[in-house]
């Protein structure tokens, strides 16, 4: 990994004094791309997304509490099926510590990706008799433990058979594999 590293700090001409991907677009980097950011702990390759809404997206699934520890961030999920997209935007979002589970901060949702599902599941989550991450091995934002998947498997549009596919359940309906997901963060001001 630190070899990835290095010659990363080559290519990305020494842009790994940022700590975020909005840092390096305020600097004007306006290529979407592999950069290091600095973290509290360590140097991290992240892939940022320069062209979104602005700029300075970090494009993630992991890390979300180290990097979202110090300061409010927003949240962006980018959802595309050949030539339709949809978006949610979440002007809230903070994952805590592993101590407190990694519980999710979330709120403040605009977009057009149907309705807002992570909000309105996570309520539904607190009155569930059993914990749909437990019981279904997914996250929490799965009403009746399932209404997106965006980590799932691609299966090329509608399937058939368990609920396995890249799907958010009120943009393409149930059992329809979306091509491409994306979620992305950014400090907010």
């Amino acid at each position: 990994m630190d070899d990835r590293i290095n010659d990363l700090d080559r290519r990305t001409r020494g842009a790994i004094n940022a700590t975020l991907c909005k840092e390096l677009r305020s600097r004007g980097e306006t290529k979407s791309g592999m950069y290091i950011i600095l973290t509290p702990k360590s140097r991290m390759a992240v892939y940022c997304d320069m062209m979104t809404d602005g700029g300075g997206w970090l494009t993630c699934n992991r890390n979300l509490h180290v990097l979202t520890a110090n300061q409010p961030h927003e949240l962006r999920i980018d959802l595309k099926d050949n030539g339709d997209t949809a978006f949610a935007k979440y002007s809230t979002f903070n994952v805590g510590p592993e101590s407190g589970k990694f519980r999710l901060a979330i709120g403040g949702y605009s977009g057009d990706a149907a309705w807002d599902i992570i909000t309105a599941c996570n309520s539904v989550q607190n009155i569930l008799p059993l914990c749909c991450a437990n019981r279904c091995k997914r996250g929490w934002w799965f009403e009746n433990c399932y209404a997106a998947n965006l980590n799932g498997l691609f299966l090329n549009g509608a399937y058939t058979g368990d609920a396995r596919g890249m799907d958010w359940r009120d943009w393409k309906k149930f059992r329809y594999s979306i091509p491409f997901t994306e979620m992305k963060i950014r400090p907010i001001a």
